[in-house]
């Protein structure tokens, strides 16, 4: 075997290398950027009704919607209460969903799908 194909060929497994180190830091990265991204969700989500609530009650201006109400507060804490609790219930059954569908994929099957066969997908390639 000549020279010059010996160095193409490690020339070759070189970039080969490189792109999949390249990919893996990358894959690494992103997940690493995932758990601190829904740490902060995590942590900062149930603080924002209370600091809505706390918000209000330390409002002490002239001028406030509803301040002349009898059920002014109430109906402002409502007000602010309902998109929360719906946001929540979405995100809730959002997660619940995403979690049946993972729990339905069988695992060593092409796809996660229950029926495939690992050799019908080998011999279609």
């Amino acid at each position: 075997m000549p020279v010059h194909r010996v160095r193409e060929a490690t020339l070759q497994v070189d970039a080969v290398t490189d792109t999949l180190l390249q990919h893996g830091i990358t894959a690494q990265a992103g997940e690493r950027t995932n758990r601190r991204l829904f740490t902060l969700t995590v942590v900062t989500v149930p603080a924002r009704p209370i600091n809505r609530i706390a918000g209000l009650r330390g409002m002490t201006v002239g001028g406030i919607a509803l301040a002349e109400n009898e059920h002014g507060v109430l109906i402002i804490t409502l007000t602010v209460l309902t998109p929360n609790v719906v946001a929540s219930g979405l995100a809730r059954r959002r997660h619940d969903r995403s979690t049946r569908l993972r729990q339905r994929r069988v695992p060593g099957r092409p796809g996660g799908r229950p029926g495939a066969s690992p050799l019908r997908a080998t011999h279609s390639r």
